[in-house]
């Protein structure tokens, strides 16, 4: 029986490529994810999942280097990544809350 299609095809740049039948099941099977909640251990290690240290690394040079081209190259506008963290997380936190009516004391503990 004859096939409308090739198994293989050759790119312009020389590049090999395969079909891939109907049949056959594409992208990542469930066994293949790298983060199950066996690996959350906890609140950080789960916000590292949605940011990880590159982006945060990433966000603090540019917002230190922002800061110090408004403010002049004063000192006071460094910030450490803890603290950006921790900046990234009331906001988070704020959001999940619904706290857009909330007075900002009340997310600090006593």
């Amino acid at each position: 029986e004859s096939t409308p299609w090739k198994e293989e095809e050759i790119g312009k740049d020389g590049t090999m490529w395969t079909v891939v039948g109907e049949e056959e099941s594409r992208g990542r099977r469930q066994s293949q994810n790298a983060l199950t909640e066996r690996q959350i251990q906890d609140a950080q290690t789960l916000f590292l999942c949605l940011v990880d240290v590159e982006m945060l690394i990433r966000i603090h040079d540019c917002s230190v280097t922002e800061a110090r081209r408004v403010l002049g190259d004063d000192s006071s506008s460094d910030m450490s990544v803890d603290e950006l963290k921790a900046f990234l997380a009331l906001v988070y936190v704020r959001e999940v809350k619904g706290g857009r009516n909330m007075e900002l004391s009340s997310f600090w503990s006593d």
